[in-house]
């Protein structure tokens, strides 16, 4: 069955020693944040059950984390006895983490109150903020203050202290950063933005943070955020609040639109969610269109600038760009043509571009990419709403097809128009919208929509099924429109036509009928009686065809590895769960039919095994144990029933592997062993079947593997071994079949986890060398396996582990061979952040067994992928606690070289990553250790060799 062919699961991967424990807890928190962000939320319980023995406290701690994070930012507000209740023996770690982070209390009102804002995130201001604010309200001055706090108050004065008091940090764009803070006055959280501290010397760029607040601030409009008020730091850096907006990005929302698995499926809800979109685009134009009346252009419209707000706001921000039309730049500054500017990522969310930059490339208009600054005009943001449409459409920004295409390569392409329209991009493209699309991107403005307003005006028309401006309507088109005006209309006269001919075939019948009258009346009524027993037997005929044809689809979509790959598993869940309806109306419809208890047992077990699948294992477990009772009773009426037996073994075996699941294992234990007995009298029974033998293989490596998480190491050991003779003496009877290879491949990764588990290295690597041989014999049949391609990776990581204290050498070769299949994996699927993470760990393992200088490539090789998995992944904190592990090993690896200076910048940069880190997540031990480790080298090395005097102007 299909639990028997699965990739492997965590409760296998969990046996491969202390090394790879934290693999993984990082594996199983991986998975738990991803359906963390599905409709549906996950049971806690279920990956509790997934961590290993050894780091159960460890792994509830981070687990728990992340529920309550993700539970709060929904709105909820967790309860400690909730959790108390269903983990008691986690009651410490639980009271921890709620004292930790405590409820928000409501603020005082009363005079003279001044009301905080209670945050775990309150005291994550960088440092170098400090001495940016001298006009801070005293640590003397300011109740529960304290000396070298970063909450910090600026603004003017009010009754109570400085009007705005900073809380946290929340964003970061080209030019400025931007920080949750209170409004002392008037009580409320807003947003408050200043110049970033590289740009703060730069006269242009302060004038231009500047114009970006006036400009905001004189927009009034209700699809452009409100300004607060505007200031100015001692130093001279400027800064101003504004309305905090509580939402996400357009970007967001065209990236969930497009998400293959959790975005919206069936025409109906796709037409639906692309409409609301559209809406929300519509109110972008609107805004446009009043800044192009104020004379304002934004120059740097694109999805990542468009704020949703929770309650149908949509917001234009971002407009540190802006520029009044016909007028020069602020204060005089210069704008270099963009074909000077440096590379930057071609990214549809990049930050904009500071000093040189006009515009984001893939959004900008062909006048902007080639420097024009004398012909941008509203016709410019026109171009960059098209831009926008498109990425809306498509679920990408114009020309991100090909990410090895260098600036200067995509501006050229840029300024002569060379950009695919959005339907080839993507067919599902409606050809109005299309067309709309192309003419708002018109290489030349004249041939653009003349204002944001007309670009607006066709999309509505579009929406009202009107004919637009962009493509005038073929004659097919017409008809079809004026069909879907006039419904009622062309619904009577198809159904006049269809009377017509109805009438003419029964006037056909009718005659036909008087003939045959006579031999109808000789009819007797047990003819009649055959006839209506026959149309039974067709209707019970078909009934039975249409569930066939059912089983062939629950057995397709669970055995097929195709559907399991990166970007199909949306499909197959909506297979699965189509099929599930059927089986579920089925058990509800013929329960006391005594005609289908066969069937009725068969699909409660596989009922359970979609469940199992799809939601939890102890969901299933009821399924399974209503498939074993009737199975049972079927079975006492025929004993002998190969048939009837073979069921009730697959039942218990999926009920062994559900308890195993969460972490029953002496109930799995005991399920598992009444499977084998089954298995084994099957195969007594009916020798010449090998499937049998094959299934009883299977079972026994199922005891194996719950013998091992009960550290019954000889006993698992015994029980692997049994279960690998049986395939063997299986495949030398059979031939050649993928599904044993597959089979031996699994029982070899597994037997050579448990080898290295127990520090049996040369057994271990053994193990892992036949599984990496079967393995590459099944990839080279279906190269498309990409769960068969990461096992073997990730067996070659393993076989360098095996002996990486007895041959480093050796361990370095295997290294290599896992980097490589790693590197293909990410190459073919750059989205699956899995595969990239898997790559980063065997470029440490590899770089830990090598000496010297030889090691910094691939300790640089990691940094690089965990970098950009922490830019990429900014939700999921594992990522840069990583980056900071690899930076520490770096550092000690070049102190060793003489590579000092270098050497201090990665621990800097290690310090300031765990010190965020930390903050957030205070009772990481591990972590925080790492920080004093980091903080006690840079200590040391300060000491030994100090910092080179800067150079005398």
């Amino acid at each position: 069955m299909s639990d028997e062919r699965q990739r492997p699961t965590v409760a296998t991967e969990q046996s491969i020693g202390e090394q790879s424990i934290e693999g993984v807890l990082d594996d199983i928190c991986d998975r738990f944040e991803a359906a963390c962000k599905s409709p549906a939320p996950p049971r806690l319980e279920d990956f509790v059950g997934r961590i290993p023995l050894s780091a159960a406290d460890r792994g509830f701690r981070e687990l728990l984390e992340l529920e309550l994070a993700y539970r709060r930012r929904a709105g909820e507000t967790p309860a400690a006895e909730e959790y108390r209740t269903r983990f008691p023996d986690h009651a410490a770690t639980i009271e921890d983490l709620f004292q930790a982070i405590p409820t928000q209390a409501a603020p005082a009102r009363g005079p003279g109150s001044r009301p905080t804002v209670a945050s775990p995130f309150a005291d994550t201001i960088p440092a170098r903020m400090a001495d940016s604010f001298s006009d801070v309200v005293p640590a003397d001055s300011q109740p529960g203050g304290t000396v070298g706090s970063e909450k910090r108050t600026v603004g003017t004065p009010t009754s109570s202290g400085m009007r705005f008091r900073v809380i946290r940090k929340h964003a970061r764009g080209g030019l400025g950063e931007v920080f949750v803070a209170e409004d002392q006055e008037l009580h409320r959280e807003v947003a408050l933005k200043q110049i970033q501290s590289q740009y703060a010397d730069d006269v242009d760029s302060r004038s231009r943070f500047v114009l970006e607040a006036e400009v905001t601030g004189a927009l009034e409009h209700p699809g452009i955020v409100p300004v607060y008020g505007l200031g100015i730091y001692p130093d001279g850096r400027p800064f101003y609040a504004m309305r905090f907006i509580r939402g996400d990005s357009l970007k967001d929302a065209i990236d969930a639109f497009h998400d293959i698995d959790t975005g919206p499926h069936g025409p109906g809800a796709r037409e639906l969610e692309l409409r609301k979109l559209l809406g929300r685009f519509v109110d972008v134009c609107d805004a446009i269109e009043y800044a192009h009346s104020r004379g304002i252009v934004h120059r740097d419209l694109k999805p990542g600038n468009i704020m949703l707000g929770n309650f149908g706001e949509t917001l234009v921000v971002d407009w540190g760009l802006a520029k009044q039309i016909n007028q020069p730049e602020p204060n005089g500054a210069s704008v270099k043509p963009a074909t000077e500017t440096r590379p930057m990522l071609l990214s549809g969310t990049a930050a904009t571009r500071m000093g040189s930059a006009v515009g984001t490339p893939q959004y900008m208009s062909p006048e902007q990419a080639a420097g024009r600054l004398d012909l941008i005009g509203p016709r410019s943001d026109v171009y960059s709403l098209g831009a926008t449409l498109y990425c809306l459409l498509t679920g990408k920004a114009p020309l991100s097809d090909n990410p090895g295409m260098d600036l200067t390569e995509l501006l050229r392409r840029v300024k002569h128009g060379e950009i695919p329209p959005a339907r080839a991009v993507y067919a599902g493209v409606p050809k109005g919208l299309n067309a709309i699309c192309h003419k708002a991107m018109a290489l030349r403005p004249e041939d653009r929509y003349p204002s944001a307003r007309q670009l607006a005006d066709d999309l509505e028309h579009w929406l009202a099924d009107e004919p637009i401006s962009a493509q005038p309507d073929t004659r097919t088109q017409l008809v079809a429109r004026w069909i879907r005006r006039h419904r009622g209309l062309a619904l009577a006269t198809a159904i006049a036509l269809l009377v017509v001919s109805l009438v003419s075939v029964v006037a056909t019948v009718l005659v036909n009928h008087q003939r045959e009258i006579a031999d109808r009346l000789a009819v007797e009524k047990g003819e009649l009686a055959e006839k209506e027993k026959a149309a039974r037997s067709l209707a019970e005929e078909g009934f039975h065809e249409a569930r066939g044809a059912v089983d062939d689809l629950f057995t397709k979509v669970s055995e097929d590895t195709l559907l399991n790959q990166p970007g199909m598993q949306g499909l197959r869940k909506d297979l699965l769960q189509k099929t599930l309806a059927y089986y579920e109306r089925f058990l509800q419809q013929r329960a006391d039919d005594p005609a289908v208890q066969d069937e009725l047992s068969v699909d409660f077990y596989r009922a359970g095994k979609i469940i199992e699948d799809l939601d939890s294992p102890d969901k299933a477990i009821a399924y399974y144990q209503q498939a074993r009772r009737l199975q049972e009773q079927l079975l006492a009426k025929l004993p002998g029933d190969l048939g009837r037996l073979n069921a009730l073994g697959d039942t218990y075996n999926a009920l062994g592997g559900a308890l195993k699941k969460g972490q029953r294992h002496e109930d799995s234990l005991d399920m598992l062993e009444k499977a084998r007995e089954i298995r084994q009298k099957l195969v007594a029974l009916a020798p010449q079947d090998l499937g049998y033998e094959r299934a009883l293989a299977n079972t026994i490596m199922n005891i194996g593997q719950v013998d091992g998480a009960l550290n019954r190491f000889d006993e698992a050991l015994k029980q692997l071994n049994a279960a690998q003779q049986i395939r063997r003496a299986h495949l030398a009877d059979s031939g050649d079949t993928s599904k044993l290879h597959r089979d031996l491949a699994m029982g070899s990764y597994t037997l050579g986890v448990q080898e290295l588990r127990l520090r049996h290295g040369d057994a271990a690597r053994n193990d892992f060398a036949d599984a990496i041989a079967e393995l590459r014999q099944l990839i080279e049949r279906d190269p498309r396996d990409l769960t068969l391609q990461y096992l073997l990776a990730t067996c070659y990581r393993l076989a360098g582990d095996s002996v990486s204290q007895t041959a480093p050498n050796s361990a370095v070769q295997s290294y290599q061979q896992s980097l490589k299949a790693f590197t293909e994996l990410v190459e073919r699927n750059p989205d699956v952040s899995e595969y990239q993470s898997a790559l980063a760990g065997v470029c440490m393992n590899m770089a830990a067994r090598q000496h010297g200088a030889e090691s910094l490539p691939s300790f640089e090789h990691a940094r690089q992928i965990l970098a950009e998995l922490a830019k990429k992944y900014p939700e999921n904190p594992r990522f840069m606690r990583d980056l900071a592990f690899t930076l520490q090993a770096m550092a000690s690896r070049q102190i060793e070289t003489g590579q000092f200076a270098a050497a201090r910048a990665e621990l800097e940069s290690a310090r300031s990553l765990l010190g965020e880190y930390v903050l957030a997540h205070p009772d990481d031990r591990d972590v925080r250790q790492k920080l004093d480790e980091a903080e006690a080298s840079l200590k040391q090395l300060n000491g030994q060799h100090p910092s080179p005097p800067p150079a005398h102007q």
